[in-house]
């Protein structure tokens, strides 16, 4: 509390009250920021403080930065669901940033199950716009860190866990395969239901209805794919909504199911390979989602 008022007095916003939030992760990570939300005098919500851990004090940075980066590329108007921050900065030697309010997808879950109904196609309509718009060939420099050493890492792992099915042979062909030519994307790293807020009303509010939070993660050019499925994964999609986004997502980028796959599990492997303090137990439970997930597609490996 004394940290998130000191702060507050810094940026002269004294005024506002704190609510200290709680995680939303069953499992706490070392790195986690602290929260909480800022309330105006009336009682009506103004925005949430975040200050990072002294684990990784430059978190919340990378995340505001990386967030401004990504909305930059896209340009204006595809990149309102991007949240720009009222305040940055540091404090004590943790950087901190000022969220504009935004509303939470409810806890209510009759609520929470039509909303998701409702926002679900626009949320996936939008990530294929990103995809088309920042979608380009690997750079070669970059091809052995994006692909060649993940998919090496997962053809190695995957037998460690107990998955065949031709995967790990996939992982090895593919981290192998000079003629091959990825794709990049710009990439969330992160893009699940619980970082997707609702527009509320404000003068902050995106033209397509829903903001995306916590760019920490993401990528610049990153790995195509990752980012629908593990939003598909979030949402419970059903096979036949898999199937079709994938579909869609195959024509953007010009690849078979079989690169899908690559593409995929080169996200996994990179995730393995920069894990900072995300607990293994968490990652490798990641890694038999995302498989359930793609597998919902149908396609051939």
């Amino acid at each position: 509390m004394n940290s998130f008022n000191a702060i507050l007095k810094t940026i002269e916003m004294a005024h506002l009250s704190v609510t200290p939030m709680e995680s939303n992760i069953a499992v706490a990570v070392a790195d986690a920021p602290s929260k909480c939300i800022l309330k105006n005098t009336d009682g009506s919500p103004y925005g949430v403080l975040f200050i990072s851990s002294s684990a990784n004090p430059e978190m919340l940075k990378r995340s505001a930065d990386s967030s401004e980066t990504i909305r930059s590329r896209v340009g204006e108007s595809l990149g309102s669901p991007i949240l720009k921050p009222l305040y940055t900065g540091d404090f004590e030697g943790l950087s901190y940033v000022v969220w504009p309010w935004q509303n939470p997808i409810t806890e209510n879950r009759l609520m929470r199950k039509f909303k998701k109904t409702t926002i679900v196609p626009s949320i996936v309509s939008w990530l294929m716009e990103v995809t088309e718009k920042t979608k380009g060939a690997v750079r070669p420099q970059d091809h052995n860190d994006l692909y060649a050493q993940p998919l090496g890492f997962m053809a190695g792992l995957l037998p460690e866990l107990n998955v065949h099915d031709n995967l790990p042979y996939l992982c090895t062909e593919f981290s192998q395969n000079t003629d091959w030519e990825p794709s990049t994307v710009s990439m969330h790293g992160d893009f699940w239901l619980d970082n997707i807020l609702l527009s509320s009303g404000g003068a902050h509010d995106s033209s397509y209805g829903f903001t995306v939070i916590d760019w920490a993660g993401s990528m610049l050019e990153g790995h195509p794919v990752y980012d629908l499925l593990r939003f598909s994964e979030s949402v419970g999609s059903k096979p036949i909504r898999v199937r079709q986004w994938c579909e869609g997502y195959k024509k953007i980028i010009g690849c078979s199911g079989r690169e899908l796959y690559a593409y995929l599990f080169a996200s996994l492997g990179y995730l393995g390979t920069h894990l900072e303090d995300f607990p293994e137990e968490r990652y490798h439970q990641l890694v038999y989602r995302m498989i359930d997930e793609i597998n919902k597609a149908g396609f051939e490996t």
